[in-house]
């Protein structure tokens, strides 16, 4: 299985679009903004003074190193013919004693945030936009995310967010402030202070977050304190069936200067606080196939519109007199709401609530092919479901309903490809292959294979013995009993896969 097909089938299985969180090299790499400490260096620059005599004097706490940059600057701020115009311009920011330095990198990323951005990235910022995200979470100050995606509503500060209903969908989270408001930022160790005591409150309005959206790391190391520190605010608000389940949803990109290839995908034991967090961990140089699966993924509507949707609801229920809320609602989108096939009803409609077909996933058509209980109209689903999923994945249950089409000669090229796939194929990827000589001699039937191994193991196994040894109603019946291996992140391909070779037997 390639990347790109193992990465989707990891996403397809969860019922929400991903969150990304994203670091300071996420910008580094687009606009080439600096880390946290290149900022840093950059003012003390500015002041002549050598970005080593706070280091020292700090030894080694980046806060600290903050907040004896902003005293020094302090002073150069406001005495500097130099910036002149942008103290003029910003005096109203003034608050406290970090407040210029605060003021000066705020201005910096605005300009920086305007450039156009390298054409040689222009495919990664299409996919970006492209990308089936609810939304994002961002430890950067500069405003590339709000410019990628300009109709996500913003929230602008740690703040800002504890203070808001969120609604998860279509929304910026940037919690360490943003250089649209200055005094926003965190900088200074009185800064982190401050985000540190309020930290329990953010991990429990960011908590449904992680627990409900696959979240992919991108622009961090693996050992950022940043991520850490969240990752434990979370963790201590979870008990460990809470944790496992987060786990399983949680994607770390580790930039790997010298990777060449596909991005290469294994689990990765991440230590917080003494506790161990298995997570995905993804290494690459490039994010062009991850961008890739992520703008291939299944989400009918756009994320801002969604939220538009869920935000009037939301007003409705928790309202006590919502009355002046109910109207025929400007969504201030280009979408022709006339053709949104979503019904949302309070009370009984009265009115059919089938699902279109182009609404349906691949285990939709996975659970009709087993349980035969859909009712699909064959040639529905092969004008209007199964092109789009057969191009997403590579192993989709298609032969149940080529069989039923007398004229094969419309098809969807990809569906007969997938429909007539070589048998043997079916072999590929499989973690048992090496000694797949010994399994065709060992088992004889589904039922010794069963006998003699866990279900995660038996479906590995099927996928390799011969054809011929295969009782169709025996396989049903696996299938049917093990249909929650679908929910299951390191089995569902392998399910999945054996969904399709029953289909091929029974149908061929």
């Amino acid at each position: 299985m390639s990347f790109k097909e193992d990465f989707f089938e990891r996403l397809d299985g969860f019922s929400s679009s991903p969150f990304l969180f994203i670091g300071s090299g996420f910008s580094f790499k687009y606009i080439n903004t600096e880390t946290w400490e290149g900022l840093l260096r950059k003012y003390s620059g500015m002041m002549n003074i050598p970005f080593e005599k706070y280091r020292s004097l700090a030894s080694g706490n980046w806060p600290k190193v903050g907040t004896l940059i902003a005293n020094d600057y302090h002073g150069y701020w406001f005495d500097a013919d130099a910036i002149k115009t942008e103290r003029e311009k910003n005096l109203h920011e003034m608050v406290d004693f970090s407040s210029p330095l605060k003021v000066s990198i705020s201005e910096y990323l605005k300009e920086v945030s305007k450039k156009e951005i390298d054409l040689r990235h222009k495919t990664d910022i299409e996919l970006l936009k492209a990308a089936k995200i609810n939304g994002i979470i961002t430890t950067n100050y500069d405003l590339l995310c709000e410019s990628i995606y300009p109709d996500f509503k913003v929230y602008k500060s740690q703040q800002e967010l504890i203070f808001s209903s969120l609604q998860e969908i279509g929304e910026i989270y940037k919690i360490h402030g943003c250089c649209s408001e200055p005094n926003s930022l965190i900088i200074t160790a009185e800064d982190y202070h401050e985000f540190e005591e309020k930290n329990a409150y953010l991990a429990a309005k960011l908590l449904t977050v992680f627990l409900e959206h696959p979240t992919i790391f991108m622009g961090y190391s693996i050992s950022d304190t940043n991520v850490r520190g969240i990752l434990a605010s979370i963790i201590r608000c979870l008990d460990q069936g809470q944790v496992n389940e987060l786990s399983s949803r949680l994607f770390f990109i580790e930039y790997v200067h010298d990777h060449k290839g596909e991005p290469l995908i294994d689990k990765y034991e991440f230590e917080i606080g003494g506790s161990i967090l298995p997570l995905t961990r993804i290494r690459t140089k490039e994010y062009l196939e991850i961008l890739q699966v992520l703008a291939s993924l299944n989400q009918k509507f756009p994320a801002s519109l969604l939220r538009k949707i869920k935000e009037h609801i939301y007003e409705l229920v928790s309202t006590n007199d919502p009355s002046g809320k109910i109207a025929v609602v400007d969504f201030n989108t280009d979408t022709d709401l006339d053709k949104v096939d979503v019904v949302i009803g309070v009370g009984v409609s009265g009115k059919s609530t089938e699902k279109s077909y182009e609404t349906f996933s691949r285990f939709d058509v996975a659970e009709d092919v087993v349980f035969d209980n859909k009712g699909f109209d064959a040639q529905e689903l092969i004008d209007k479901s199964l092109p789009k999923l057969v191009k997403a994945n590579g192993w989709m249950p298609v032969c149940k309903y080529y069989k039923q089409i007398e004229n094969k000669s419309k098809i969807d090229a990809k569906i007969v490809a997938a429909a007539t796939k070589d048998v043997t194929l079916w072999k590929d990827a499989n973690p048992y292959s090496y000694k797949a000589k010994t399994i065709q001699e060992t088992y004889n039937s589904i039922a010794e294979i069963i006998e003699q191994n866990t279900p995660d193991k038996a479906i590995k196994i099927m996928l390799l013995i011969e054809p011929a040894k295969l009782n169709l109603e025996e396989l049903e019946k696996f299938l049917r009993e093990n249909w929650n291996l679908t929910t299951d992140q390191n089995n569902k391909s392998y399910y999945m896969k054996l969904v399709c070779l029953y289909d091929r037997l029974k149908n061929q």
